[in-house]
């Protein structure tokens, strides 16, 4: 099969993303030279495991290109949104990604999503679960996540690519996207997605308790996260003014998302 997204691990960010990282980096006072180096430590470490990117991308290509992908952020509207995928019946040949912490809920639930994106943070023992039941997990490196990926890259198996917010390197692309959430959009727009409705992605002043393993319930955003799901939201909303997919917001709950038709699971053609 011939597949364009070989080029994504060979080439640069995608168009406009400099001059859009440059921004979030400056207000949130990020380090890229960090960013940088966890790259590199991502890469050579699943180098070390054998990874064939290569061919993992393809096999992604294959289970996204012109599927429904429902995307799940770790959001209030998370548990809501996700028995109500569940009770209306679409999910049977439509493709399940969970973004990090909210994989843990849709695991209790019962629900294996084919696809998980994550930075290690929110649900880093999910991921063997995803990729042993033949899914595909997205591990993204930033610089505030080296101990992590040092001690969970060693651990997990499958298939498995890298993701970083800088340039490419080795095993580890760069396809846009800040937080898991809207890279995870990112993800399957870049992969052929035809159609992706998001649940779960409040970009609210809360945070829901399955955004991280240590909160026990739901609290208020700091105003950290709160600039970081300001980016994450604008991203989304510039992802879909380029051609692409359908997009469509299913969540429950939250902030309205520009270009993103909102819709219930039921309603969807």
């Amino acid at each position: 099969m011939d597949s364009g997204y070989n080029v994504v691990v060979e080439e640069g960010p995608p168009a406009g993303w400099w001059d859009i990282y440059r921004q979030i980096a400056k207000d949130l006072n990020i380090d890229i030279s960090t960013d940088r180096s966890s790259t590199q430590l991502l890469s050579s470490l699943l180098e070390s495991k054998g990874a064939s990117t290569r061919k993992v991308i393809l096999a992604a290509e294959q289970m996204i290109r012109a599927k429904r992908a429902f995307v799940f952020g770790a959001g209030i509207s998370l548990r809501a949104d996700l028995i109500k995928l569940i009770e209306s019946n679409r999910i049977q040949n439509s493709l399940v990604v969970g973004s990090d912490g909210a994989v843990r809920y849709m695991l209790e639930m019962g629900i294996v999503p084919n696809i998980i994106v994550s930075d290690l943070d929110g649900c880093p023992d999910c991921i063997s679960e995803v990729t042993g039941e033949g899914g595909v997990a997205f591990i993204h490196a930033h610089g505030d996540n080296i101990p992590l990926i040092s001690k969970w890259l060693p651990l997990v198996s499958g298939m498995i690519v890298g993701t970083t917010q800088v340039e490419p390197r080795k095993n580890v692309i760069n396809v846009g996207g800040f937080t898991d959430g809207d890279r995870a959009v990112h993800l399957m727009a870049a992969f052929g997605a035809s159609e992706i409705v998001l649940a779960g992605m409040d970009f609210g002043n809360m945070v829901s308790k399955y955004s991280k393993p240590w909160m026990n319930e739901d609290e208020m955003a700091s105003d950290f996260k709160l600039k970081k799901l300001k980016w994450g939201k604008l991203l989304l909303e510039r992802l879909a003014m380029n051609p692409g997919p359908s997009f469509y917001n299913a969540t429950s709950e939250g902030e309205d998302i520009k270009g993103y038709r909102r819709i219930s699971f039921t309603e969807l053609p």
